[in-house]
C-alpha cells in the first residue's frame, strides 16, 4: 500500500508540474510577441493556450479518465479536463474547481459554490470533419483560471489560461489530432432471449486500438456484469434476473452506441391459477336477502394466492353479515398442494376480523380446508368479542 500512494502522489505532481510548465511557458510568449512588436517590455493580459506532447512515462498519462470531484471525463473517457482558478484578493491561488458531468462529452465547473457555475466544458469529435478532436468551453466568470485538457490515449495536453478581469469563451476545433474517426462494430447481445430464471449473456465490440467505449443497461432487471468500458476490442458481460411473473418483459442495452435487445419470457402458470369460489360453514344473514353459507373467492397467479374475498359473521357480536376483498402482499405460496393464509382485516369502523385458513388442493379443480373467524367490535360499537370455526370448499370456475 505504500508503495502505491508514493506512485500516485508522484504522479500528480508530475502532471501539476506539466500544467505549470504549460501556463508559464505560455505567458512568456505572449509577452515576449508583444515586447518584439513595441520594443518594450510588455506584460501579458489576453488568454493563453498552450500545446505539449509528453511521452507516458514523463506525463503519467492514466490508460483512461477516472472521474473525481475535481476531474470531468468526457468523450467517452478519453479526455481529461481540470480547471484551477486564482481570486488573489480572496487568498486563493491555483484552487482545484469543482467537475461536474452533464453528458458524456460535457460537464461544467464551480469555483466558489455549487449552485454558481463559473465554466461550461465538452471535448467534441469531430474527425469525420477535420481530423481532431475539439475543444469548447463557454465562460460565465472574470477570474483568473486555466482550463487542462489531457487526451489519455496520446499524452497531449492542451492548456487554456484566462487572466483575471477577463470574460472569454473558446472554441478550439483542431485541439488534439486525433487521425481516422473510429469506427465501432457491436454484435448482438449473446443469448438475446432469455427463459423465466434468467442468466448471463455477452456482446463483443470490435473498433480501432485507442478507441473508448462504454456500456449501460437501461432496464432494472439486466445489469452490466463486466465490460461497462474498454478500449479496443472487448466484451461486455451482462445478467438477466429471474422473472416471476407470467409476463415476458423487454430491456435493452447501450453499448458504443448501439442499441441491444433483451427478451425475457415469463414464469409458467402455476398447476392451481385462476379464480376460485365457494363457501365456508358459516351463516350469513344479510338485512336484504335470505341467509346463506358466505361466500369464499380467491385468485391464484403463479401458484400463489394473491387476492381473497370472504363473507363472515358474528350474530353474538350484532354482526349478521360482512364481506370483505384483501389483496394478499406478498401473495401467500400454495406448497405442493397445501396453502395457509392468516390475515386481520378492519371491515367497518369498530368491526374487525382476524382470518385463519389452512386447506389443501384435492385436485386441480377442487380444494377444501378449515379455519376461524374472530370477529371483534370496538367503539363506536359496543365491545364484544367472538371466534366461530369454519370449515370451506372451493372449485376453480
Amino acid at each position: 500500500m505504500p508503495d502505491h500512494e508514493g506512485k500516485g502522489k508522484e504522479r500528480k505532481m508530475k502532471r501539476l508540474a506539466v500544467t505549470m510548465l504549460l501556463v508559464f511557458a505560455a505567458a512568456v510568449s505572449l509577452a515576449e510577441s508583444g515586447a518584439a512588436a513595441s520594443g518594450a517590455p510588455t506584460t501579458a493580459t489576453g488568454r493563453v493556450e498552450s500545446r505539449v506532447s509528453l511521452s507516458p512515462a514523463l506525463a503519467s498519462v492514466p490508460a483512461v479518465c477516472t472521474p473525481s470531484n475535481t476531474a470531468l471525463c468526457a468523450n467517452n473517457g478519453r479526455f481529461e479536463v481540470q480547471v484551477v482558478f486564482s481570486a488573489p484578493n480572496l487568498g486563493i491561488t491555483n484552487q482545484p474547481a469543482q467537475a461536474v458531468p452533464m453528458t458524456s462529452d460535457t460537464g461544467h465547473f464551480w469555483f466558489f459554490s455549487p449552485n454558481n457555475v463559473e465554466l461550461v466544458v465538452k471535448v467534441v469529435d469531430g474527425r469525420a470533419f477535420n481530423g481532431f478532436f475539439w475543444v469548447f468551453y463557454g465562460a460565465l466568470s472574470d477570474v483568473a483560471y486555466t482550463v487542462t485538457v489531457t487526451d489519455t490515449a496520446t499524452g497531449v495536453i492542451k492548456s487554456y489560461s484566462n487572466p483575471a478581469g477577463t470574460l472569454a469563451s473558446v472554441a478550439d476545433t483542431a485541439a488534439f489530432s486525433g487521425g481516422p474517426s473510429c469506427t465501432y462494430t457491436v454484435g448482438a447481445a449473446s443469448p438475446a432471449s432469455f427463459g423465466p430464471a434468467g442468466g448471463t449473456g455477452t456482446a463483443t465490440v470490435a473498433t480501432q486500438a485507442g478507441c473508448s467505449w462504454t456500456a449501460v443497461s437501461n432496464s432494472p432487471f439486466v445489469t452490466i456484469t463486466s465490460g461497462a468500458s474498454g478500449t479496443g476490442n472487448g466484451t461486455v458481460t451482462f445478467s438477466v434476473a429471474a422473472n416471476a411473473s407470467g409476463t415476458s418483459r423487454n430491456a435493452t442495452l447501450t453499448v458504443a452506441g448501439e442499441t441491444l435487445a433483451i427478451t425475457q419470457s415469463g414464469a409458467a402458470p402455476g398447476q392451481f391459477d385462476g379464480s376460485w369460489s365457494g363457501t365456508t360453514s358459516q351463516a350469513c344473514d344479510p338485512e336484504d336477502g335470505p341467509a346463506h353459507l358466505c361466500a369464499l373467492t380467491w385468485v391464484v397467479s403463479n401458484n400463489a394466492i394473491v387476492r381473497l374475498q370472504i363473507g363472515f359473521a358474528g350474530p353474538a357480536c350484532g354482526v349478521p353479515d360482512a364481506f370483505t376483498t384483501i389483496q394478499l402482499d406478498p401473495p401467500q405460496p400454495i406448497t405442493g398442494s397445501s396453502f395457509q393464509i392468516a390475515t386481520t382485516v378492519t371491515a367497518s369502523p369498530g368491526v374487525s376480523a382476524a382470518i385463519t385458513l389452512n386447506g389443501s388442493f384435492v385436485n386441480s379443480s377442487s380444494s377444501t380446508g378449515s379455519g376461524s373467524v374472530r370477529l371483534t367490535t370496538s367503539s363506536p360499537q359496543p365491545n364484544c368479542s367472538t371466534t366461530s370455526p369454519i370449515s370451506f370448499t372451493t372449485a376453480r370456475n
